[in-house]
């Protein structure tokens, strides 16, 4: 199976078990999301995104490793844990404790299996704002604190308040905002919609002068895997952080000029290229009546939009054709010879051949997870989970379950992993 086929599957099962939580069926309800996580363990795509720690990106890592070497923290604390590979990023440049919080049983339940071995790292289970209290207010006061904000998605953007606890909170932070709008550059960031762009502008409490707001020197031009931007912010660490050469440093209402000169300009940029396109008409010499009259550009309305909307769409996929461009470099150096590709080529085939029948077996596997999606706990449920039991039998004596192939090592102990819960289910049942 593909990672997508992999997420999609584990998203219906997270689908029932939200259907089980609601029924009151809490510990069936906790089961079942386990087993969405064990599904998506499987993928090494999935627990691999966004093209490695930090978005794949090595001026991030670089500014990062900058920081805890110039500024000396005692702890780091991270909002949004995700799958864990940042998190391990941090232990393997950070000695001290990690404490890191997810709102999500899915990825909380992932980053668990995956950084069980890290023994500074701490995990939570709640909203980031809860654990930022409850972490800081537990903090030594003289402590120096990185805080990494990485928890905001969707309808739910807590970063405003999340940097009023952490300023609230009389402890030395340096916070590290991810996805956040560069004001003179265009690294990409989020954006939900009027009012909810991760920039300077959600942020406008927080305009005070003894408050330093900090951005990439590098360009994102020259920045690697997906070039999303990020905004370092502290008070009372400005003078340590001023030191760090990768940074520039000013005051929210200086970034704020900066930001408007450089969308003005880029603005004016996209619509003298628009213009050069269009080129055919002068703004003082009208068009023939023809033209304004016809129905196909009546439908389209102002030409100029419908391009701004193309040059935007194009635009939010950028950050995935860095990462497509970054994957191909690598994988270009790797293969420098015409014998290399052939011996790779061969091995695919090879481990292809070997792995075919458990993905099958796994495929049907995850089919009758699918088809639990809207049931409940009914007698036809029974009767599948006790056939999907079966299946789950059938592959853990499956010859290509025991074979030499690398996978075959982690997928036995994944499906023996689903296998316990099943029958916990069926006992529960």
């Amino acid at each position: 199976m593909n990672p997508y086929e992999i997420e999609e599957v584990a998203s219906r099962v997270v689908k029932l078990s939200l259907d089980a939580m609601s029924e009151n069926s809490i510990e069936r309800a906790d089961e079942l999301m386990r087993i969405a996580a064990s599904l998506e363990l499987i993928s090494p795509e999935l627990q691999n995104c966004w093209g490695g720690p930090l978005n794949g990106q090595e001026g991030r890592r670089a500014i990062f490793r900058e920081l805890i070497s110039t500024v000396g923290f005692d702890a780091v604390f991270e909002t949004g844990t995700y799958r864990g590979l940042t998190t391990a990023w941090f232990a393997d440049h950070f000695s001290g404790p990690i404490y890191s919080c997810e709102i999500d049983k899915r990825y909380h339940y992932q980053a668990q299996s995956n950084l069980r071995a890290r023994g500074n790292i701490h995990l939570s289970l709640e909203d980031s704002r809860q654990f930022l209290r409850r972490s800081l207010a537990a903090s030594p006061e003289r402590g120096r604190y990185f805080v990494y904000l990485d928890a905001h998605w969707h309808d739910d953007l807590p970063l405003a308040e999340e940097i009023q606890i952490i300023l609230e909170s009389a402890r030395d932070c340096v916070i590290a905002i991810d996805d956040f709008k560069v004001p003179e550059d265009d690294y990409k960031f989020d954006d939900y919609g009027p009012g909810k762009v991760i920039s300077l502008e959600l942020l406008e409490q927080f305009k005070d002068e003894s408050i330093r707001f900090f951005f990439p020197k590098l360009p994102a031009s020259s920045e690697t895997g997906a070039a999303r931007g990020v905004c370092v912010i502290t008070r009372e660490l400005a003078a340590e952080v001023e030191n760090c050469g990768l940074l520039e440093g000013n005051s929210w209402a200086q970034w704020r000029n900066v930001e408007a000169a450089h969308d003005a300009s880029r603005h004016v940029a996209l619509t003298s290229a628009e213009a050069e396109d269009s080129g055919a008409y002068s703004q003082d010499k009208p068009r023939p009546a023809l033209e304004r009259s016809n129905p196909i550009s009546s439908e389209l309305g102002d030409m100029n939009t419908v391009k701004s909307g193309i040059a935007s769409l194009l635009e939010s996929q950028s950050s995935l054709y860095k990462l497509v461009e970054n994957y191909a470099r690598l994988l270009n150096e790797r293969l420098e010879s015409i014998d290399d590709r052939r011996e790779m080529g061969r091995s695919l085939v090879e481990q292809k051949a070997k792995n075919l029948e458990l993905e099958r077996q796994n495929y049907r596997l995850t089919e009758e997870l699918h088809n639990l999606v809207h049931k409940t706990a009914t007698p036809s449920a029974m009767s599948e989970i006790l056939h999907i039991r079966n299946l789950v039998e059938g592959l853990l004596r499956s010859r290509m379950i025991n074979s030499v192939s690398t996978i075959a090592p982690k997928a036995r102990q994944t499906v023996e992993q689903i296998a316990g819960r099943l029958d916990q289910l069926i006992r529960d049942l």
